[in-house]
């Protein structure tokens, strides 16, 4: 890694930026209820999150109904717009990260696989401090990572080859999106995932804390 140029930085948001697992339980259990179903717990949730919210409710309905899973998605948006970031906050050391990157004049992003609408919200409440160069969330229509189409659209934008890029989130899924992307894929062992699962999806570096990123380039 000391041998590459990088001049870009692309982050995973959930899990990864910021702790956001008890607004999405609080979520998903408002949705449960309406639905007549049981609450899930915080450590159930914990292993749902980082494909979208249609593949949680899924899981946690054991449906792939698409009305039902509709309805929940509406039911989850309805309570997320109005309460999606009263208990989350960036993990420790994160602020600083930005800090320290931003001041590196490398190009930031988000991608995520949360709806666009709900990536834009925290950003706006908790991110605002910094300038991201793309904020990439789901939209109907476009691929979920793993896919690395979106990955490749945001190099576009900026004019940066993927080879450029690190890429840091906290799940299987972030590391073959980076993999695939021809990104360097860095776990975050911070978040809601392990280092086995990091490791196994493909992980180039491991770190655990924020600040251990800048040690890499």
């Amino acid at each position: 890694m000391a041998s590459m140029t990088i001049h870009a930085a692309m982050f995973d948001l959930d899990g990864t930026l910021v702790d956001t697992l008890s607004d999405i339980a609080a979520a998903g259990n408002y949705t449960m209820a309406q639905l007549g179903r049981p609450a899930l717990t915080i450590e159930e949730y914990r292993m749902l999150v980082g494909r979208g919210t249609t593949w949680l409710f899924s899981r946690a309905l054991g449906t792939d109904d698409p009305l039902l899973l509709t309805r929940a998605n509406e039911f989850y948006t309805r309570y997320y717009d109005a309460h999606g970031t009263d208990l989350s906050q960036p993990y420790d050391g994160i602020s600083q990260l930005l800090d320290s990157v931003s001041a590196a004049g490398l190009k930031l992003a988000v991608f995520s696989n949360k709806p666009q609408r709900a990536v834009d919200q925290v950003m706006a409440n908790i991110f605002s401090r910094w300038q991201f160069d793309v904020v990439e969330g789901y939209r109907e229509g476009r691929p979920l990572k793993p896919d690395p189409t979106v990955a490749w659209e945001i190099c576009t934008r900026l004019n940066i080859a993927a080879s450029d890029w690190v890429f840091l989130g906290d799940t299987a899924i972030d590391m073959k999106t980076a993999r695939s992307a021809g990104m360097f894929a860095v776990g975050a062992l911070w978040g809601f995932r392990d280092k086995a699962e990091l490791q196994e999806a493909g992980a180039e570096a491991i770190i655990g804390r924020p600040q251990e990123m800048l040690d890499l380039f």
